[in-house]
């Protein structure tokens, strides 16, 4: 019964793969904090990359641009916030000005979909590392055009306790990203016929990464640095009025005044 159940579900999914990516890429925002449920993202990700492997390259751009739309709107929220609640922009322009910077986020992963799907060949070996390295793209440019907004980097889900996190002393965010999105072809190209092969890879990709986690990659200095840091909470209304500057300056002088780190410069312990 579970069997039948998982092939309908499937067949569903594959029938309105848009609305499929669309939920995708709402869950997979449950990866990251507060809630951290890290093997989410392989698997999100996995769903996406089994939708690209058939798609032509302009349904999977659609894909990929549903799945961003979803981890976006659900990922960037605060946005609205600030600028309705802080920024006193009317509800309706919040919104709508909230949804288009999410719909210009997702043309990143829709980047991507074009390019997997472009440049697609048929063959596992070849096909992996490229749904992989075009997700990593798609990032690294959202990452750096315009200033870049780099928020929900795929990497930014496997911080500890994931295995995962081993690689990012070495590979950095964008790294850990890569092996993420490995693991997710893995799962997509070998799921279906070859288990065994597939948890071998899994497990070995996570024991590398604990393995990795146990390395101490920095020198402690000889004697301990004391650091605080500090930010006032300045309502909205306030914070940029020039008549308030006196005492904000004023605020933040006692502040750093009071911190323990600046009691350890002017104190040093002999």
């Amino acid at each position: 019964m579970t069997i039948k159940r998982l092939s309908l579900a499937l067949e569903w999914a594959q029938r309105v793969p848009a609305l499929t990516a669309l939920l995708l890429g709402a869950i997979s925002v449950l990866a990251y904090a507060p809630l951290q449920l890290f093997p989410l993202m392989p698997l999100t990700l996995a769903g996406l990359f089994a939708l690209w492997r058939e798609a032509s390259p302009r349904q999977a751009a659609l894909c990929g641009f549903a799945f961003g739309l979803g981890a976006f709107g659900m990922g960037v929220s605060w946005i609205y916030v600030s600028l309705h609640t802080y920024g006193e922009m009317p509800a309706v322009f919040a919104a709508l000005s909230t949804f288009l910077f999410c719909a210009y986020l997702a043309l990143y992963p829709a980047l991507a979909g074009f390019v997997a799907a472009r440049f697609r060949s048929g063959h596992a070996l070849i096909d992996l590392p490229l749904f992989a390295a075009a997700w990593v793209l798609g990032e690294w440019l959202r990452g750096v055009v315009l200033t870049g907004f780099p928020w929900l980097a795929v990497g930014y889900s496997q911080s500890p306790p994931s295995p995962l996190a081993g690689f990012a002393p070495i590979f950095g965010v964008y790294g850990v990203g890569f092996v993420t999105a490995l693991l997710a072809g893995l799962i997509v190209f070998l799921a279906a016929r070859h288990w065994k092969w597939l948890a071998a890879s899994v497990a070995g990709v996570a024991v590398v990464g604990w393995g990795l986690l146990g390395i101490r990659w920095t020198t402690p200095l000889p004697q301990e640095i004391s650091i605080s840091l500090m930010q006032t909470n300045i309502e909205q209304s306030l914070k940029w009025r020039p008549d308030f500057l006196p005492q904000l300056l004023e605020d933040n002088h006692r502040i750093t005044a009071m911190s323990p780190a600046n009691s350890a410069v002017t104190n040093p312990t002999p």
